[in-house]
């Protein structure tokens, strides 16, 4: 997952921002790309990667020559019930709700990477991915902050997770097109709709409804991926969606695939896990590897 602009409680303040600069006018993506990184002082990389990754979250839709918030989001702008963006993340985002859900009590990050690594099957080396988390959950008010660097579930917080059904490791059905860093193999939307993972629909905020994400099928995933990937393959302006394409066709497949792109760089990093031999489950046994992936679209 990847932060916003603007500082730990103020994400959705800049998701705010972002999504009005796509309801001011008939924009491009690149324009409000460009936009926003004069906004907020972010160099291009940077803030193409924050503000198209909100496709993948279920928050944005465009193509090469529209954008416009999702329906969830469009809604969001509208009532400004924060629990319409959390419940979007968390149907397309793994370890949202559950980590809201482990901090019933004060939990620190390290603590929270380790629940992530060992009970949600993660790789995470740092506490980076579980601090962007926080800090959505923060700028929401699900989640307070106390001495120690320890994170608790506020009122509002648990509230909502009367909401929403959480997911646990066996019951993850489908594939994760997650983070900027090491995304897992395992749920989040992709992209059905115009790369919008929610399919157009909205989630229910009044509490006689509660928000009940429904995950989308490997089948459905894997179409839509394969759709991107020829609709964006024979044409060069669309590279950047053709890039994030072979991204999330990699996440799927059960790849950790962080998407680099730029002048110097491979498009997209993959890496794995060697698992040991039949019979042999020892930790020390595994081993990791790394390939690159260079996109390129041909006019044939």
């Amino acid at each position: 997952m990847l932060p916003l602009a603007g500082g730990a409680e103020r994400y959705l303040s800049t998701l705010s921002w972002i999504l009005r600069q796509c309801e001011a006018g008939d924009r491009p993506i690149s324009t409000v790309v460009e936009l926003y990184g004069q906004h907020y002082e972010q160099n291009e990389n940077v803030a193409s990667q924050q503000v198209r990754v909100l496709r993948k979250y279920g928050l944005l839709n465009f193509d090469a020559e529209h954008c416009a918030p999702s329906a969830p989001a469009a809604r969001w702008l509208k009532t400004d019930g924060a629990e319409i963006v959390i419940g979007t993340l968390h149907a397309n985002v793994r370890f949202i709700g559950e980590l809201l859900d482990e901090v019933r009590q004060p939990r620190t990050r390290e603590e929270l990477r380790g629940t992530a690594n060992h009970t949600f099957g993660f790789s995470w080396q740092k506490v980076s991915q579980v601090a962007y988390r926080l800090n959505w959950l923060r700028s929401a008010g699900f989640v307070q902050l106390l001495e120690g660097w320890r994170y608790q579930a506020t009122d509002a917080g648990l509230a909502f997770l009367d909401r929403i059904k959480l997911y646990r490791p066996n019951e993850v059905t489908t594939v994760s097109v997650d983070d900027l860093g090491v995304p897992p193999p395992a749920r989040d939307g992709g992209s059905v709709h115009e790369g919008n993972g929610t399919e157009g629909g909205e989630l229910p905020t009044d509490e006689s409804h509660p928000i009940r994400p429904e995950p989308k099928s490997p089948r459905t995933l894997a179409t839509d991926i394969a759709q991107r990937l020829i609709q964006c393959a024979n044409d060069g302006a669309r590279h950047k969606e053709f890039e994030e394409a072979v991204r999330d066709a990699f996440a799927f497949l059960g790849f950790e695939a962080q998407l680099l792109s730029g002048a110097g760089q491979t498009d997209v990093l993959v890496s794995g896990v060697r698992q040991p031999a039949d019979g042999d489950d020892r930790t020390a046994n595994r081993w990791r590897y790394k390939a690159v992936v260079d996109a390129k679209a041909v006019s044939k």
